[in-house]
């Protein structure tokens, strides 16, 4: 129990700083110019390459945490029918994705003249939205279900007969040969395209419980992997006009594996009430910052961009952590931030 209670402490510290890094990268997307929905007079490359930095960690490291918690509900799955998982996941992504969609997100985006939609009537929004063609930050929600029905179907049909070490590696292989297909799928209709592109990051994260990694690799192995992984992304960032974009996107997988687990090693433990209030209010905050940035972006995207970046990063960073708060004290705003009511 004790080390469970350690592990899950680290847990909450590293889900706080991957909703943090995604805020960030959110509240800084203006200034890359490989974005384009939005254009700024003003140029700040040292917030194109922290944006660049982020891409590359940020969505691995949400799916890693993702994987490694299901583990620790996945030994409850024996005395559980697929059919309440599936319900529970469905409560839990699918009903803040259609709320968060229909209030939150499309009203913020026609008030912001969100530039793909101009001409285009509310069902063909709708189409758009829910087919997962365009539907900005929630993606994710609609690729971590598909990971949760995959990982179910792993754990009932594979892993109930056969949970070795060379079944493990075979999937994981299937995995990453599920993101390279990723690369080929032009459109993310019904969230395939994202759903392949990341299960890869999902399985590590589940690998890193299962095999206790924390405990299996000391620190200065840590370390050195952190500083191995540490400059190959940096390459991966600052060099990538020089590779295939090909040859970087296979590249950004082994380097970001090895981050990862260096990354579960080394972070620290503990409580911090401030970061545990955050990281309980990180999904919340997910959901309802993301469209926060369109009306900056449309009405003051030629301001400073400190001035831009504080109203993005830290007004509606607040703006977002104050809603899931207030949202928390009533049973359907729970149920809009995926929790029971």
């Amino acid at each position: 129990m004790m080390e469970q209670a350690k592990r899950n402490s680290k847990i909450t510290n590293m889900r706080a700083l991957a909703i943090l890094l995604v805020v960030l990268g959110h509240s800084i997307i203006l200034y890359d110019p490989q974005w384009g929905l939005y254009r700024s007079v003003n140029v700040c490359s040292v917030l194109e390459i922290i944006k660049h930095f982020i891409n590359v960690i940020q969505m691995p490291l949400f799916f890693s945490i993702s994987g490694y918690c299901f583990v620790f509900s996945a030994a409850k799955l024996s005395s559980m029918s697929g059919g309440k998982f599936i319900i529970e996941k469905a409560k839990r992504l699918l009903i803040p994705y259609c709320v968060i969609a229909l209030l939150w997100m499309i009203p913020l985006r026609l008030v912001s003249h969100y530039s793909p939609w101009e001409g285009l009537s509310l069902i063909q929004i709708l189409g758009k939205v829910f087919s997962g063609v365009d539907n900005g930050h929630l993606w994710y929600l609609g690729a971590l279900f598909e990971m949760f029905l995959l990982s179910l179907i792993v754990e009932k049909v594979i892993f109930a007969k056969n949970k070795s070490v060379a079944v493990m590696l075979v999937i994981l292989v299937f995995a990453l040969g599920l993101a390279v297909v990723s690369i080929k799928i032009p459109a993310d209709y019904l969230f395939v395209k994202n759903f392949t592109k990341n299960y890869y990051w999902f399985f590590v994260g589940s690998l890193i419980n299962r095999w206790r990694t924390e405990e299996r690799v000391n620190k200065i192995a840590a370390w050195i992997l952190l500083g191995v992984s540490a400059a190959g992304v940096c390459v991966l960032v600052l060099c990538s006009g020089s590779f295939h974009w090909v040859i970087s996107a296979l590249a950004q997988y082994p380097v970001v594996t090895l981050l990862l687990v260096a990354a579960y090693v080394l972070f620290p433990q503990g409580d911090n009430s401030v970061v545990s209030a955050y990281s309980k209010n990180s999904y919340g905050i997910y959901l309802f910052h993301s469209p926060l940035i369109y009306p900056v972006f449309c009405y003051c995207a030629d301001m400073s961009p400190v001035i831009v970046v504080c109203l993005t990063f830290v007004v509606m960073h607040l703006i977002a952590f104050v809603l899931t708060s207030l949202l928390r004290k009533f049973g359907a705003g729970r149920m809009v931030i995926g929790e029971r009511m």
